[in-house]
């Protein structure tokens, strides 16, 4: 690409850049109202996201490991979610929020959470059917296909700049 050429594409990225920055302003000093967002570490994001992805790979061998024991998905999912709850609730108290908890759509969340909780329990039922390996496997393109099941799923789209949607 020639010298002009890059210094266009530079200009127009840091023109659509501004522009987008702008509009954020603009929804942010709107949207006062809300609690004020985390500030950008990516160095601590990604060692979060490590760490979540090590977690995650630990809880798919202990339920392959309890799943070859005999134990029963529904078992696993109980306990899973029973011990994820304490903590929820003992961080939301940290936070100070615990009284902050309520929804006008309670539908949406009772949908949200039948599908979560069904597709935890075919996760968990295919990495006891399946060798660990090929159920992960398996399991890659979701994290490629949910940003167009997203698009395809939502009925509202959030105004430009607003968070990040890339």
């Amino acid at each position: 690409m020639g010298e002009c050429a890059a210094e266009a594409s530079r200009e127009s990225y840091f023109s659509a850049y501004s522009l987008v920055c702008s509009a954020h302003d603009v929804t942010s000093q709107s949207q006062s109202s809300l609690s004020t967002q985390p500030t950008e570490n990516r160095m601590l994001g990604i060692a979060i996201r490590l760490l979540a992805v090590f977690f995650i790979c630990i809880m798919a061998a202990c339920v392959k490991l309890a799943g070859d024991e005999g134990v029963h998905v529904v078992e696993s999912l109980f306990w899973r979610q029973l011990a994820g709850l304490p903590v929820v609730i003992i961080l939301l108290h940290w936070q100070g929020s615990l009284r902050d908890i309520h929804t006008n759509r309670r539908w949406s969340h009772a949908a949200r959470m039948i599908l979560g909780l069904s597709g935890m329990a075919l996760n968990y039922t295919a990495m006891t059917m399946l060798p660990l390996a090929e159920s992960t496997t398996i399991g890659l393109p979701s994290r490629f296909l949910a940003p167009f099941w997203r698009q395809l799923s939502c009925a509202s789209r959030p105004a430009i700049g607003v968070g990040r949607q890339w």
